[in-house]
């Protein structure tokens, strides 16, 4: 879920970031959207890496609670 809000997010905010970018004088419109692309592919890879470790402790936390309460 929170992958999908932030590519939710991103693409509401390409526009004006494209528009900043404009004003700026940079306008290969392409280049946006493959570093857009890229960027957003590297922030899942990094959130799913953690998330595999985060949860992967968290259950053996739990696993071990309850063989202790058994």
């Amino acid at each position: 879920m929170p992958l999908i809000t932030a590519g939710v997010h991103l693409a509401f905010a390409f526009p004006l970031i494209r528009k900043l970018l404009l004003l700026l004088g940079l306008n290969n419109l392409s280049l946006l959207i493959l570093t857009t692309v890229i960027c957003y592919l590297t922030f899942a890879l990094f959130y799913l890496a953690v998330y595999r470790a985060t949860s992967h402790s968290y259950f053996s936390i739990v696993s071990g609670m309850r063989r202790g309460n058994e």
